[in-house]
């Protein structure tokens, strides 16, 4: 029996375990120490290369001086670099909040080391100076009169921090709002009307286009112009107080521009509007809607149809030239005399073309049928 001939008394076994507890203790003890250390690190190279960044951009403006290098202060240069910076990275605030931080607690952890009496590490002490920073009663009843002065600095930087951050939150949501209240988002829709420049004829067009989708269960008209987005939004829906289920969405921007264009989903439209401006001059307006065409004919996978409202009908062909069968014209004040001019002549006709040619009541609905062709109708 291996257990009579080996007996095991109670003192060896508790003499085991508890080495492999202490073991156990060391082990810990050796990862807490080595992530401590990777820390440190990590914070200590991210103050070199902030320090680095700084001096090579002190340099490279000194540099591009030349002789008038010697007039300029190291501070006015860090305050020319830190102006373009702010102002060309969005993400600069966050940056240098980070930075401003990191740098707090790799200077307060090495003022707490030098400064306390107690055996504690320098990675301990950049924690505990990370707490003063993010907690303002932590310094309260802390050590001696050496380590309350600098726990007490660093809660006062705390607190800049903590007012850094509350700005930077304050400054992001106030940008985000403003961007959606003058319409700069990206319009997420697909066959749309896209209704481009703003008249006093866009209230009517919009409000037949809700007569014409009424039928369908409503749809998406998208207005782009360069107008305020409150003020044509308050035009619309004052004027138009039922949109019979139709979505109106306004955004601000340049028709001219691409980039416009393709932030209201201009290639996806399923017919786009574009509509005469009435403070320029004839030719003018025209020559604004030869620009739009050039820029919607110019986007790829333009699949809408394109009809442009023109004021002179002798600058028609050259929006036909360059809409190459994409684009059709109209002359409105052209084609509207001529229909006043043949209602005054014949009474009633006014009334069969606005039954005719508006959606309100009856309307008229074209679809082809290939298996019709040629045959006769029978009544």
């Amino acid at each position: 029996d291996i257990r009579a001939k080996h007996p095991i008394s109670p003192v060896s076994m508790d003499n085991q375990g508890g080495g492999g507890a202490e073991s156990c203790a060391v082990g810990e003890a050796t990862s807490s120490d080595t992530l401590s250390h990777f820390i440190f690190l990590l914070f200590a190279g991210g103050c070199l290369y902030i320090a680095l960044r700084i001096t090579h951009e002190v340099h490279e403006v000194r540099s591009r001086m030349g002789n008038l290098a010697r007039k300029v202060t190291l501070t006015e240069v860090l305050s020319y670099r830190a102006d373009i910076y702010f102002s060309s990275d969005p993400l600069s605030k966050p940056i240098a909040l980070l930075c401003m931080t990191q740098v707090l607690i790799l200077v307060g952890g090495f003022l707490l080391y030098a400064v306390s009496p107690s055996g504690a590490t320098l990675p301990e002490k950049m924690w505990q100076a990370w707490v003063f920073i993010a907690d303002s009663a932590a310094h309260a009843e802390y050590g001696t009169i050496t380590e309350r002065i600098v726990s007490f600095v660093l809660t006062i930087c705390g607190m800049l921090v903590f007012g850094f951050l509350v700005g930077i939150v304050t400054d992001t949501i106030s940008e985000k709002v403003d961007q959606l209240r003058k319409g700069k988002s990206v319009v997420l829709e697909s066959n749309h009307t896209l209704i481009l420049n703003w008249s006093n004829k866009v209230i009517p067009v919009i409000d037949e286009i809700c007569e014409a989708n009424l039928s369908e269960g409503g749809g998406t008209i998208v207005v782009l112009a360069e107008r305020d987005k409150e003020e044509m939004e308050q035009n619309i829906f004052e004027s138009l107080a039922d949109l019979r289920g139709t979505k109106v969405v306004v955004r601000s921007g340049s028709p001219i521009l691409a980039t416009d264009l393709k932030k209201v989903a201009a290639a996806s439209a399923r017919a786009i509007i574009v509509m005469s401006q009435e403070n320029l001059e004839p030719d003018e307006s025209d020559a604004m809607a030869l620009r739009v065409t050039l820029s919607l004919t110019g986007m790829e996978k333009l699949n809408g149809h394109v009809t442009v409202e023109l004021s002179d009908v002798d600058n028609r062909h050259l929006i036909e030239l360059v809409g190459r069968k994409k684009v059709e014209t109209i002359v409105s004040h052209d084609l509207i005399g001529r229909i006043m001019i043949q209602c005054a002549r014949q009474p009633g006709l006014a009334r069969v073309l606005d039954g005719l040619l508006g959606f309100e009541g009856h309307e008229f609905y074209f679809s082809t049928h290939e298996e019709l062709d040629g045959k006769a109708m029978r009544t």
